[in-house]
């Protein structure tokens, strides 16, 4: 903490200022003092994922990926007043301290489930509040390739959402087996008898290897209490 700080620099921010940029360089974090920030993604239409206030940490994700890109931008929503910390400070911290590091990487990962739901489901119309509270209880689930991650008939009460790799949705077995569509990043399935209760309308199969977010039916149904255009939408 003493080297961090010794580092540090105060640095001030007008309402409407850009902090950072998504896709440039840099590897500071920084630490709000007082205002109010928001973070969003998108290289064009911004979409919010949060709101930062007194005592919240940003900027971190490039240090804890060693990718030296912003992943995302912060604009100033009031006049700001920030702490800079210097990146190799940081990094050297997380090195003598490896809890702090698996804290910061557990906290990321939430940050980059909660980017991908919103850039890629209907579920993105929730505000940065909600999002953040769905994105904490996602399960991230790995499949195999062939793998039956649900079956026509039975009771269902999650939903999931394509992070990585293709899913088959199909009907009937063996000779009578029929193709419906396939499912990519980004898609989300199985949310029919989630919201209905009805058993499930068809089967979806992993095509090779890949990997899912599980949303649960209460998760979901938090998420659509909490923003009504989102219960519409499903």
């Amino acid at each position: 903490l003493d080297a961090m700080a010794a580092s540090a620099s105060r640095e001030t921010f007008a309402k409407g200022a850009t902090v950072i940029r998504e896709g440039d360089a840099g590897v500071d974090a920084f630490v709000v003092i007082a205002g109010r920030l928001e973070v969003s993604i998108g290289p064009t239409v911004k979409l919010p994922v949060a709101v930062l206030g007194a005592g919240d940490l940003f900027g971190d994700v490039a240090i804890v990926a060693s990718t030296e890109r912003r992943s995302a931008s912060v604009v100033a929503l009031t006049a700001a007043t920030l702490l800079r910390i210097d990146g190799r400070s940081f990094a050297r911290a997380m090195e003598a301290n490896p809890h702090v590091r698996s804290q910061l990487e557990a906290a990321a990962e939430r940050m980059a489930i909660a980017r991908f739901i919103k850039s890629a489901t209907l579920l993105g119309d929730l505000g940065p509040a909600a999002l953040a509270r769905l994105a904490e209880r996602v399960r991230v689930r790995a499949v195999r390739a062939g793998e039956i991650v649900i079956r026509k008939g039975e009771p269902g009460d999650e939903a999931y959402l394509v992070r990585a790799g293709e899913f088959d949705v199909f009907d009937g077995e063996g000779a009578a087996e029929r193709r419906l569509a396939r499912l990519r990043s980004g898609m989300l399935f199985g949310e029919a008898a989630l919201l209905t209760g009805a058993p499930r309308n068809a089967s979806v199969r992993a095509v090779g290897e890949g990997a899912l977010l599980v949303l649960r039916r209460d998760d979901v149904l938090g998420a659509m209490t909490a923003d009504p255009g989102v219960s519409e939408h499903l």
